[in-house]
C-alpha cells in the first residue's frame, strides 16, 4: 500500500485488456463474460477518482 504510480498504470492497462477480452467473449456467445466487464469497469472508474489518482501520484498537485 505504498501508492506506486506504476501499479496504477498496470492495473488500468490490465482492466482495459480485460474489458476487450470480455467483449470479444461476449460477441462469441459467452453471456457470463459480462461479469468481468462490469468488474473491470468499476475498477477503472475507481482508479480515475481524484483522491485515488492523488494517492498514486497521478495528479499534477500530488504531494506524496
Amino acid at each position: 500500500m505504498k501508492g506506486k504510480g506504476w501499479a496504477w498504470s498496470i492495473t488500468l492497462i490490465l482492466s482495459y485488456i480485460s474489458i476487450v477480452v470480455g467483449i470479444v467473449s461476449l460477441v462469441g456467445g459467452n453471456i457470463l463474460s459480462i461479469i468481468p466487464i462490469i468488474i473491470s469497469g468499476v475498477i477503472i472508474w475507481y482508479l480515475y477518482k481524484q483522491e485515488i489518482k492523488r494517492f498514486f501520484g497521478k495528479l499534477a498537485d500530488a504531494k506524496i
